[in-house]
C-alpha cells in the first residue's frame, strides 16, 4: 500500500517539474524576444541608455536607437489620459509599467539623451486632432513634445504620436462572424478605446514648417520656422483638416535673436524654463492664463524656499515674506482667470455644436424628404408603367379584332354588280375604304406612340435602377466607412465623414435629377414635380 508521504513527495516533485517547464518556457520567451524588444528588466535610466546606444558612434544614430526604443516599448496610459491625470510619473515608474503620457514619454527621451550627453529639451504646445475643429480656439497647452540639437541645428520629434494611436472600435465576435459569412458586406463592432502600438517615424526629426500643420509651441522660439506664425494664424490654418500635408522637411535659416533664446532657454533649469514658458506662453496666447499661473507659482515656491528662520533680520525676511504672498495672489487671480476662460471654452463648444447639430439636422431632413419623393417618384413611375401597358395591350386587341372583322367581312365582295357602271357606288365604296384604312392608320400610329413612350420610360427608369444597382456596393461601403469613423469619435465636419458622405450626396442628387425631367410625368400629372436639391453647409 503506497504511503501519504510517498503520494505527497510525487505531488510536490510533480509540482516542482511543472514549475521548471513553466519557468523554462518564459525565460526562453523572453531571451527571444529580446531581438524585437530588449532589456525587460532594466536598472536605471543610465543603464538602459547605455545599453540602446552600445557600439554606436554619430549622436544621430544615437538619437534613432533611443526615439526607436521608445516608441517600441512604451505604450500610452490611456486609463490615465481618460482621468485627466498629466501629472508627472517618475521615470522608473514609467520604464516598470512600460505606460506614459505624453509628458513622460518627452521625459524618458530627455534622461536618455542626456546621459549620452545629447542636448534635448521638451517642448510644450498646443495641437490639433480629431477633438479640435477649425473653429475652436486655444485655452490651454496639453501636449508636450521634444526638440533635439545635432549637426548645429535644433530639430523637433513628437516620440508619443509616433508610438501608436488610440483605437475607439473593436469588432465583436458576432461582427467577426457575420463579416465572413457577408463577405464583408456587413460587420457589428462596439466602442472600446485602446491604444494600439504601432511605431512610426512620421514626427522624428522634423522642421518648424512640418510641425507647424498641427503643433504649435507654448514659447514662440520652438517653432524653428521663419516666419513665425501666430495662434489665429494656426487656428485658421485648414491643412491638418483637409489632410492638405506639406510633407517637405523644409529647414528654414533662422535669425540668430532667436538661436541665441533657444540657447538661454536650454542652459536654464526646469523650473526657469517653467517660469520662462509661463510668460512667454502668455504673451504669445492671452488666452491661456494657466502657464501664467504656473510661472507665477513656481516663482513664489521658489521665493519661499529662501526664506531663512535661522536668520535674525526680520525686514528682509517681512519682504521675502510679503514677496511670496504677493507671487502667490497673482498665481490665484490666474488660475481664478484660467477657471473663467474655461468656462468661457465650454460655452463656445457648445454654440458649435449647437450649430452642427442644426444644420446636420436639416441636412438629414433634405436628405429624407429627397429619398421620399424619388420613392414616391419611382412608384408612380411604375404605376404609370403598368397603366400604360394594360393600355397598349387592350389598344393592339382592339386592332387586332377590327382587322380581323376587316377581312372577314364578304359586304364588298359578295355585292351584285349592276348592269352598268354607277358612280355613286364606286365612291361610296372608295370613301368607306379610305375610311377603314385611316382609321387602321390612326390605331397604328397610336399603338407605336404608346409602345415608344413606354419603351422610353422603361429605359429610363432601366438606366437609372442601373446606375444606382451599379453602385450600391461602393454606397454601401461609404455608409460602412461613414459608420466606422463616428466610432473612431469623428464627426460629420471631419474630413473623414465630410468627403464620403459629400460625393454621395452629390452623386445622389445628379441621379435624382433625373427622375424629374421625364416630359411624361409633368405630362401626366399637369405640373412639374421636379426636387431642387438644396445643401445647406452654412
Amino acid at each position: 500500500m503506497v504511503s501519504i508521504f510517498t503520494i505527497k513527495s510525487i505531488t510536490v516533485k510533480f509540482f516542482f517539474q511543472t514549475f521548471s517547464l513553466f519557468y523554462f518556457l518564459i525565460y526562453s520567451t523572453i531571451s527571444f524576444s529580446q531581438v524585437e524588444k530588449p532589456y525587460l528588466f532594466i536598472p536605471d535610466t543610465k543603464t538602459l541608455s547605455l545599453k540602446i546606444t552600445k557600439d554606436l558612434n554619430s549622436d544621430s544614430a544615437k538619437v534613432r536607437a533611443i526615439y526607436e526604443w521608445i516608441s517600441n516599448n512604451i505604450k500610452y496610459d490611456l486609463k490615465k489620459a481618460q482621468k485627466f491625470d498629466f501629472s508627472e510619473v517618475p521615470l522608473n515608474k514609467i520604464l516598470s509599467k512600460r505606460k506614459a503620457v505624453c509628458s513622460g514619454y518627452s521625459a524618458l527621451f530627455n534622461e536618455l539623451c542626456k546621459n549620452v550627453k545629447i542636448s534635448s529639451v521638451s517642448v510644450p504646445g498646443y495641437v490639433k486632432d480629431i477633438n479640435v475643429d477649425i473653429t475652436d480656439n486655444f485655452f490651454l497647452d496639453r501636449h508636450i513634445w521634444n526638440a533635439v540639437y545635432l549637426y548645429d541645428k535644433w530639430q523637433l520629434l513628437d516620440v508619443c504620436w509616433d508610438a501608436g494611436y488610440i483605437k475607439y472600435s473593436k469588432q465583436t465576435f458576432w461582427g467577426k462572424i457575420i463579416f465572413t459569412l457577408t463577405a464583408g458586406k456587413h460587420n457589428h463592432i462596439k466602442y472600446k478605446p485602446r491604444f494600439v502600438q504601432c511605431p512610426s517615424k512620421t514626427y522624428f526629426l522634423k522642421s518648424g514648417s512640418f510641425f507647424k500643420i498641427d503643433h504649435l509651441p507654448l514659447n514662440p522660439i520652438w517653432q524653428l520656422n521663419n516666419p513665425l506664425i501666430n495662434i489665429k494664424q494656426f487656428k485658421e490654418d485648414s491643412s491638418y483638416y483637409f489632410k492638405n500635408y506639406k510633407l517637405k522637411n523644409v529647414f528654414y535659416q533662422e535669425d540668430k535673436g532667436t538661436e541665441k533664446e533657444r540657447n538661454i532657454y536650454y542652459s536654464q533649469n526646469e523650473d526657469e524654463r517653467k517660469i520662462n514658458n509661463g510668460f512667454k506662453g502668455y504673451s504669445f496666447n492671452n488666452r491661456n492664463h494657466y502657464c501664467l499661473a504656473e510661472a507665477y507659482s513656481k516663482m513664489a515656491f521658489n521665493r519661499a524656499s529662501d526664506i531663512s528662520f535661522s536668520n535674525n533680520d526680520t525686514i528682509n525676511q517681512q519682504i521675502y515674506c510679503d514677496s511670496v504672498i504677493n507671487l502667490s495672489d497673482k498665481a490665484i487671480a490666474e488660475f481664478d482667470s484660467n477657471s473663467i476662460y474655461l468656462i468661457k471654452q465650454k460655452v463656445e463648444l457648445s454654440t458649435n455644436n449647437s450649430v452642427k447639430k442644426r444644420i446636420l439636422f436639416s441636412q438629414n431632413n433634405n436628405l429624407i424628404t429627397s429619398s421620399k419623393k424619388v420613392f414616391s417618384n419611382l412608384s408612380r413611375g411604375v404605376r404609370l408603367m403598368r397603366k400604360s401597358k394594360t393600355s397598349v395591350k387592350s389598344m393592339n386587341k382592339s386592332f387586332e379584332r377590327k382587322h380581323l372583322k376587316a377581312e372577314n367581312d364578304d359586304s364588298f365582295y359578295n355585292r351584285k354588280y349592276s348592269a352598268k357602271p354607277n358612280p355613286t357606288d364606286s365612291l361610296n365604296f372608295l370613301y368607306e375604304a379610305l375610311f377603314m384604312n385611316d382609321s387602321i392608320s390612326l390605331q397604328h400610329d397610336s399603338i407605336v406612340i404608346a409602345y415608344n413612350q413606354l419603351d422610353s420610360l422603361i429605359e429610363k427608369i432601366k438606366n437609372i435602377t442601373y446606375v444606382y444597382t451599379k453602385e450600391l456596393k461602393a454606397i454601401r461601403q461609404k455608409n460602412n466607412r461613414v459608420k466606422e469613423a463616428r466610432f473612431e469619435h469623428y464627426d460629420d465636419f471631419d474630413y473623414e465623414i465630410r468627403m464620403p458622405k459629400d460625393s454621395l450626396m452629390k452623386y445622389k442628387y445628379i441621379n435624382d435629377g433625373v427622375l424629374y425631367l421625364d416630359s411624361i410625368f409633368n405630362h401626366k400629372y399637369g405640373k412639374s414635380r421636379r426636387f431642387s436639391p438644396y445643401y445647406n453647409t452654412n
